[in-house]
């Protein structure tokens, strides 16, 4: 069995990198010195849900939008990104915009997302952090 986990945050990467307008992606971490929008991409967790026939893994990955304000908080900012991220994922009902080479991604689903709220001594900071669970076959 194998650790397809890299490979999935790569895919989402590739995914979403460039076509949310105003927001930067990163992987893990955001880099230090940057103060602008940015979704950030990491892995939670993995179930093994293998049986005799298939290794078959569920990886959660977390889409964290992070949106900064001077003044006053825009929640509208991280539900448009939002619905950006949730179009490139689930492009249409039955197909997904993620794939993964020499495994097959069977299923990807948004499971539950919760808000965050913070004030860094200068500007307030506004998140929306979502769970995303995926179900891998691997071939």
């Amino acid at each position: 069995m194998k650790n397809e986990v890299h490979n999935l945050l790569a895919s989402y990467y590739a995914c979403l990198n460039g076509n949310i307008p105003g927001f930067e992606v990163f992987q893990l971490t955001a880099d230090d010195d940057y103060k602008g929008d940015y979704v950030l991409l990491r892995a939670e967790s993995e179930a093994d849900t293998s049986n005799r026939e298939r290794f078959v893994t569920q990886p959660v990955v977390i889409v964290d939008i992070v949106t900064h304000h001077d003044q006053q908080i825009d929640a509208s900012r991280v539900e448009v990104a939002d619905n950006v991220i949730r179009g490139m994922i689930f492009p249409t009902r039955r197909t997904t915009g993620l794939s993964l080479s020499g495994s097959q991604l069977l299923n990807v689903r948004m499971s539950d997302a919760f808000y965050q709220d913070e004030f860094d001594g200068s500007r307030y900071i506004h998140r929306k952090i979502s769970r995303y669970i995926n179900r891998i076959n691997q071939t």
